[in-house]
């Protein structure tokens, strides 16, 4: 395996972190847009909730990005 990847534990996390991205990703699309939301997601604290998942999504992928980019 050294031969074709050197660094195949760093492959396999990055690997693993881009897959949770792409899921997080699908999951935070289907919370946009906010007004199309069932009523019960329509609460104050939901829309909060909503936001600090975009946030932690964008934070996650930048790391992923980073940590591809460095290794």
């Amino acid at each position: 395996m050294d031969a074709i990847e050197p660094h195949w534990i760093s492959l396999l996390w990055f690997a693993v972190l881009a897959t949770i991205c792409t899921v997080s990703f699908l999951v935070v699309a289907g919370m946009f847009p906010l007004h199309s939301r069932p009523e019960s997601a329509k609460s104050g604290a939901a829309t909060l909730l909503v936001a600090g998942n975009a946030l932690l999504l964008a934070a996650l992928s930048i790391a992923t990005g980073v940590f591809g980019y460095s290794e």
